[in-house]
């Protein structure tokens, strides 16, 4: 599963990075765990690991986590591991949504108590509207998920 920032908000990543990128692992993580506590989608406790790659494969800015997610995850009662359905996770859609809806007001907030830094050619993004039209452009989001060669289920010993 990938998680993007769009190319118009990299740069505040780039000048910002332990703002940003913190609020960027937390978005996707509380998305995924929020999805897979659902019932609707799963209804299990997950766990995943993330990495942050800032930069495409083309070398150009462009900020994104890689999550390793299983396929399934631990029943709420801790009784059993339940298997996601096969070649499906979580809908992408509603993955992008919840995404942009849990990293967008945060930023938001963000960008009114933090002194964000800018430099050079940057700077028009200290215009608050620029920031805000940019960030709430929800075509600007991209929440992707590719599956992966999927695992069997854990054994129990």
């Amino acid at each position: 599963m990938v998680f993007t920032l769009p190319d118009d908000l990299a740069p505040i990543g780039l000048q910002n990075p332990r703002v940003v990128y913190k609020l960027l692992f937390q978005a996707a993580a509380q998305t995924m765990l929020d999805l897979a506590t659902d019932p609707k989608y799963l209804g299990a406790d997950l766990g995943f690991l993330a990495v942050l790659h800032t930069w495409g494969q083309n070398l150009h800015l462009h900020p994104h986590l890689h999550c390793v997610v299983p396929g399934g995850g631990i029943a709420a009662d801790s009784s059993r591991w339940l298997s996601c359905r096969p070649g499906f996770f979580l809908p992408v859609r509603v993955l992008s949504r919840l995404f942009r809806g849990k990293f967008l007001p945060s930023s938001l907030r963000l960008f009114k108590v933090t002194n964000f830094g800018f430099m050079d050619s940057f700077t028009n993004w200290l215009r608050r509207n620029r920031f805000k039209t940019c960030s709430t452009n929800s075509t600007l989001w991209s929440g992707s998920f590719t599956p992966r060669h999927r695992s069997a289920a854990p054994s129990r010993s």
